[in-house]
């Protein structure tokens, strides 16, 4: 049985991903938590948030700046890390990542947010 510290929701919405090198990538946003986000990618996508070759752990601290527009009121923009990859197929692969540092105002609407969307 899986433990969460917070609900999942399924989402329907894009996360933008910005890698240091100034490329952005809009990705279709999988499922939103209080503490972070899924999203698929195909392979060329996953070689530029990886250039260094796959992910292997926790360990391997690919960081990159998200943007997500949640609605009209709220865009969460923050730091990130990832926290899981998965390849779903030869050419599909799932990327869960951890937001990091949000200060409190951001945390209160995200869960305010999530917890709206959960009912």
């Amino acid at each position: 049985m899986e433990r969460r510290f917070s609900p999942r929701i399924e989402v329907n919405l894009d996360v933008d991903v910005l890698l240091a090198d100034g490329q952005v990538f809009t990705l279709p946003g999988i499922d939103l938590s209080y503490m972070g986000v899924s999203f698929n990618c195909n392979y060329w996508t996953l070689q530029q948030i990886f250039p260094d070759g796959n992910w292997s752990g926790p360990r391997d601290k690919v960081n990159f700046t998200l943007s997500i527009k949640l609605n009209d009121e709220f865009t969460l923009d923050c730091d990130s890390v990832v926290t899981r990859f998965l390849r779903l197929s030869e050419d599909e692969y799932h990327i869960g990542v951890q937001f990091l540092d949000l200060d409190d105002e951001t945390q209160h609407d995200l869960i305010h947010f999530v917890n709206g969307a959960e009912k």
